[in-house]
């Protein structure tokens, strides 16, 4: 009897401290793997969302285009003709520009290297530039509260609980010439269920009554609220996504009233405005054997010579090498950055960077290299070029 209780006090021994040890490290292992996953997802889920937002922006800007060519048939482009003394038939080299409404707006320099800057637009005011060139749902919270008080039909304004103090700095847009450039801002107003909203623009802000009616009395006014509102959400417009369009012209007759012209939508994520990010500077085409350092496609026998001829200088420029695609620089410009992209001002023309040789100072792009003095500007927040194809119009 005594000998079975033994035995089955042997059987109940518990874990060594090796064990326990052991099956931490193996449970570590598993959760740093799986914390290491989050960061690289919500990094993926950003840039889907930038590349999905950057494919409506473009569609946008290519459907406008198409209903009104003006945008690129400015008339100013016919004195640009004129005096390159070229684009008068199809045959001689475009003439090229950048339509940049923003650039225009917030009076940068009237070119990027050798490209002019021009709006695009008859009347360069911020709705009419926010209109063509921006996202429109780009709304960012302000701040939300409860409102004081009932709203009052024909009054077209609800008195917010925050103190005057918090919204002194909103300076929302008008109609009046003062105001025309201000942000937009706007009061989302939600039904004590939290089911039904809708949303006015704010024209004025007094104390911490916020109305939609303009300071201009010819405006008109927004309507009343068809329900009763209990909160209001302040939210201003962030034109967050916005572009820049490169264009190459050409004049199909002499008369310059018929026109042909090839365009590439850039869309950028929170563009920098500053002059420091569009310095241009001067680079050329490196000759092959180009990035990699091999002639042709680098270790495949392109022109199938020999087995004992593969990467040889008959090879050199072979279609789908690096051998015209290699960018050499005196130095490096900063911002450059792998899948980036350089704006080429000579050509009018958009690279992507696929890699960089910081020892050389040699950059590889995405596409056969166009002309061989190069003038490039690597621009910052650039999320995405859309080649928007060829448009057609009269002068």
């Amino acid at each position: 009897m005594n000998n079975d209780i033994s035995n089955m006090n042997r059987c109940r021994s518990g874990v060594t401290m090796s064990e326990v040890l052991i099956s931490m490290m193996i449970m570590g292992i598993g959760v740093v793997s799986l914390a290491a996953i989050f960061p690289a997802s919500v990094l993926r889920s950003l840039q889907a969302s930038q590349l999905t937002n950057s494919a409506i922006l473009s569609g946008n800007a290519k459907a406008r285009i198409e209903f009104d060519s003006s945008i690129i048939g400015n008339s100013t482009w016919a004195v640009q003709l004129v005096s390159g003394n070229s684009g008068l038939n199809a045959t001689d080299p475009p003439v090229k520009a950048i339509i940049d409404p923003f650039g225009v707006f917030l009076g940068m320099s009237t070119s990027i290297g050798s490209l002019p800057r021009r709006s695009g637009l008859a009347a360069v005011t911020k709705q009419n530039v926010e209109s063509l060139a921006a996202l429109p749902d780009s709304w960012s919270l302000v701040r939300e509260d409860r409102l004081v008080g009932a709203y009052v039909i024909g009054s077209y304004q609800v008195t917010v609980a925050a103190p005057p103090a918090e919204l002194v700095n909103i300076n929302p847009r008008t109609y009046s010439g003062g105001g025309v450039s201000n942000p937009s801002y706007r009061v989302v107003l939600i039904d004590s269920t939290g089911r039904i909203a809708t949303r006015r623009t704010i024209r004025s802000i007094s104390g911490s009554t916020v109305s939609w009616k303009d300071t201009d009395p010819t405006a008109l006014v927004e309507p009343d609220i068809p329900f009763v509102p209990v909160r209001a959400r302040i939210e201003v417009r962030e034109n967050r996504y916005t572009w820049m369009l490169t264009v190459r012209k050409r004049a199909l007759d002499s008369s310059l009233a018929a026109w042909t012209a090839e365009a590439d939508l850039a869309v950028f994520f929170n563009r920098s405005y500053k002059s420091a990010d569009e310095v241009s500077y001067p680079a050329g085409v490196y000759p092959a054997p180009g990035f990699d350092g091999q002639y042709g496609v680098a270790g495949l026998d392109d022109d199938l010579a020999s087995p004992l001829a593969v990467d040889d200088l008959k090879e050199a420029g072979w279609p789908g090498s690096d051998d015209s695609r290699t960018m050499q620089f005196a130095t490096l410009p900063p911002n450059l950055k792998k899948g980036g992209f350089l704006l080429e001002t000579g050509a009018a023309i958009w690279y992507r960077v696929v890699n960089i040789d910081t020892k050389n100072s040699l950059v590889l792009v995405d596409r056969d290299i166009v002309g061989s003095n190069l003038t490039i500007v690597p621009m910052k927040g650039v999320v995405q070029v859309f080649e928007l194809g060829n448009f057609a119009g009269i002068q």
